[in-house]
C-alpha cells in the first residue's frame, strides 16, 4: 500500500557521503556509477523509505533537472517510481530529464510529460516548462552529457 511509504527531502547533497544512495542507484540500474557522477552538484535528494527509491535533482541553466530516478529492483512494480516522481513534480512545479532509449519505463514518462525530443541515445522530457529557445538549449546540453555509468 502506497500510503505506508514516506518521502524525505534533503537539500545540497554529497553523493560520496551517502553510501545507501549509491547502493540504491547501482542496484536499480544494475551498473556501477562512474567517477564523474560523484562530482556533480546535486541540489535535492528525495528518498523513499530507507532508500528503496531515490530521486536526485540538480540545476542546469536555471532548470530543475532530474538526474536520477531509481527504485531498487525488489521494490519494483508497486507504483513507487510514480509516487516518487509525483512528489518531485509537486515540489518543483517543473522538471526536465532524460532517459536512455533502452529504458523500459518510456511509456510511463510519455504519459506524464508535456513534451519529448528523441535523439539517437536519449529521450529528453519536460513537464511544466514552456516550449521555447531556452528549453531547447538546455535539452541540447543534456543530450550531450556523458552517461553516468561505467
Amino acid at each position: 500500500m502506497l500510503r505506508d511509504y514516506t518521502i524525505h527531502v534533503e537539500d545540497e547533497v554529497s553523493v560520496k557521503e551517502q553510501p545507501s544512495l549509491v547502493t540504491c542507484i547501482e542496484n536499480s540500474f544494475d551498473r556501477r556509477l562512474s567517477e564523474h557522477f560523484y562530482l556533480k552538484p546535486f541540489t535535492k535528494l528525495f528518498t523513499l523509505n530507507n532508500f528503496q527509491g531515490v530521486a536526485l535533482l540538480r540545476d542546469i541553466q536555471g532548470f530543475h533537472y532530474l538526474d536520477k530516478l531509481a527504485i531498487v529492483q525488489d521494490a519494483r512494480g508497486m507504483g513507487l517510481g510514480q509516487l516518487l516522481l509525483s512528489s518531485v513534480i509537486e515540489q518543483t512545479d517543473a522538471l526536465i530529464w532524460r532517459s536512455s532509449i533502452e529504458n523500459p519505463f518510456q511509456d510511463f514518462y510519455l504519459k506524464l510529460c508535456d513534451g519529448v525530443i528523441k535523439t539517437d541515445d536519449w529521450h529528453l522530457f519536460w513537464i511544466g516548462y514552456p516550449h521555447n529557445v531556452a528549453l531547447i538549449d538546455v535539452l541540447q546540453n543534456i543530450d550531450t552529457m556523458p552517461a553516468d555509468f561505467e
